[in-house]
């Protein structure tokens, strides 16, 4: 007997802006922690979780690259030539 078909994961489409539905949600939250020269630690909190008997239906895809270009420039825009 042969054995069954995997299933198949196909992978979000890219949005642009990127991270739009993050910015966009209320019960997504992000924390920044440096935790040494040139190195952070993010924390991505779903404040909507079964913990308190909701289930949320919602899936808040997060794009960690586009977050971190984003990051690198906000922190260093003091440094961009015009």
């Amino acid at each position: 007997m042969p054995p069954p078909p995997k299933k198949i994961i196909v992978a979000p489409k890219l949005e642009y802006p990127p991270n739009k539905a993050y910015k966009n949600a209320q019960t997504v939250k992000t924390i920044i922690y440096p935790t040494g020269e040139r190195e952070v630690l993010l924390r991505i909190i779903n404040l909507e979780d079964r913990f308190d008997g909701k289930a949320g239906d919602n899936i808040h895809y997060f794009d960690v690259n586009a977050f971190a270009r984003e990051l690198y420039l906000e922190a260093n825009a003091h440094n961009m030539s015009p």
